[in-house]
């Protein structure tokens, strides 16, 4: 809960075993902030140590400035797509358990990744098994913002829509 640069302070001063141990349970958005606080040194040394696959995922983070949409987003979330029944859409979000730690929405995407739409929980879980998803995904997509957005806007946005999420995309749609 503090801030990054104190955090990356403190992780700095740690023995290097429990540091990446515990920047391998932070989400990746906070992974990432933090490495980006540290010295270069740091920043290098922890990344080089760090699992390969959380690596790869916040050097990519890395690349976004920290008060976009891109520095500021957390790129682990749920998609399905609209030609699955709701239980194939179960079974798929059941298969990335581990993935996820918390999920409000779960986004609808095209084969390409392009955003099409999301729904709740709470609609998977009240709609009928074979229903497809394309009948319970609201296409209404307020507040979809662009990677480069600026995260003060992106916050007024959340509090006047009420959201506790906004799908990130890119210049071509593809939810990030």
């Amino acid at each position: 809960e503090m801030d990054a640069e104190a955090s990356a302070e403190i992780v700095a001063d740690m023995r290097e075993f429990r540091a990446l141990k515990i920047l391998e349970e932070f989400e990746l958005d906070d992974v990432t902030d933090v490495i980006s606080e540290l010295e270069e040194p740091d920043r290098v040394r922890l990344l080089s140590k760090l699992s390969p696959e959380k690596a790869k995922q916040v050097r990519a983070l890395l690349k976004y400035a920290p008060e976009t949409a891109g520095g500021v987003m957390n790129p682990n979330f749920i998609s399905v797509q609209e030609y699955m029944t709701v239980n194939e859409a179960i079974e798929h979000i059941r298969r990335l358990k581990d993935k996820i730690s918390h999920m409000t929405y779960v986004y609808v995407v095209d084969k390409s990744k392009k955003l099409k739409g999301f729904f709740s929980m709470k609609d998977l879980v009240l709609a009928k098994a074979d229903e497809k998803i394309a009948n319970i995904m609201q296409t209404d997509l307020k507040g979809v913002c662009s990677v480069n957005e600026d995260r003060e806007k992106i916050a007024l946005t959340m509090g006047e829509l009420n959201l506790y999420e906004l799908p990130v995309v890119d210049d071509q749609g593809r939810l990030l």
